[in-house]
């Protein structure tokens, strides 16, 4: 017995086979592309329940939907933007430091038309230790430990830490390419601060980080002397933008 067929039994050895019904109304879920944040921060840039958020030349930046392509393409303004991971629900990409102001379309091909999203000459953001934007810092102590509250860093010394979203660098970097492994290392074309518990932190370099992905940031600062002991609440400034509003901590001693 088969069912859904125009005949449900076998007819007999004299005939060659069934008539079949197959039901072609129902079709599969299409992919969609359903919101798009900064893979250090996971503030929103588009949110179709949300207003729409800005992104910034080699800003890293995360995909999400439903049945995504298998081999995605995200374009900005119709040019490919370096993939870094991919799966069904997820993309990683860089935005191409060519996407200029005041807006860029975004898309992924297959799920739709695109979006058009504000331009800002930064959008920076700092990568956590457990990648929710929100504590304690990916981050490395002087003497090569990894920043938390069993190994604090102490006060005067400096600290390893990683961010995207700075925009513009100089000399320019390619979309893909990775950071060279010695100097001239591209840094930020806006100008760069940074405050530890509303106290200046110097910063000591800031640029490409070598041997990561163009648009991937590496900041080093020094701990202020007066920083008192506990999660120091740390902002870094690219021009007048500042690092995500969520508390972001480095673990001092």
């Amino acid at each position: 017995m088969l069912q859904n067929t125009y005949q449900s039994s076998f007819p007999g050895e004299s005939t060659a086979g069934f008539v079949a019904k197959f039901d072609l109304t129902t079709q599969a879920s299409p992919s969609q592309f359903t919101n798009m944040v900064n893979s250090a921060s996971l503030v929103q840039g588009y949110n179709p329940m949300l207003r729409e958020g800005a992104v910034t030349p080699g800003e890293i930046v995360t995909v999400f939907g439903t049945d995504l392509p298998e081999n995605p393409t995200v374009t900005f303004d119709w040019r490919s933007a370096p993939i870094l991971y991919s799966s069904p629900t997820q993309i990683n990409a860089v935005v191409p430091f060519e996407v200029s102001a005041p807006s860029t379309v975004v898309a992924v091909e297959g799920t739709g038309p695109g979006y058009r999203l504000p331009v800002l000459p930064a959008v920076p953001a700092l990568f956590t230790a457990d990648g929710s934007g929100y504590g304690q810092l990916a981050a490395l102590n002087q003497d090569g430990t990894v920043n938390t509250s069993a190994h604090p860093a102490k006060a005067r010394s400096v600290v390893s830490l990683w961010m995207t979203g700075v925009g513009a660098m100089k000399p320019p970097i390619a979309d893909g390419q990775l950071g060279p492994l010695e100097a001239p290392f591209p840094i930020p074309v806006l100008g760069v601060s940074a405050t530890m518990n509303g106290v200046e932190a110097p910063v000591l370099y800031i640029g490409q980080a070598p041997g990561l992905i163009a648009g991937a940031v590496q900041v080093n600062l020094q701990i202020p002397a007066t920083v008192t002991s506990g999660n120091a609440i740390l902002i870094v400034y690219i021009g007048d933008y500042r690092t995500q509003l969520n508390f972001t901590t480095i673990a001092v001693q």
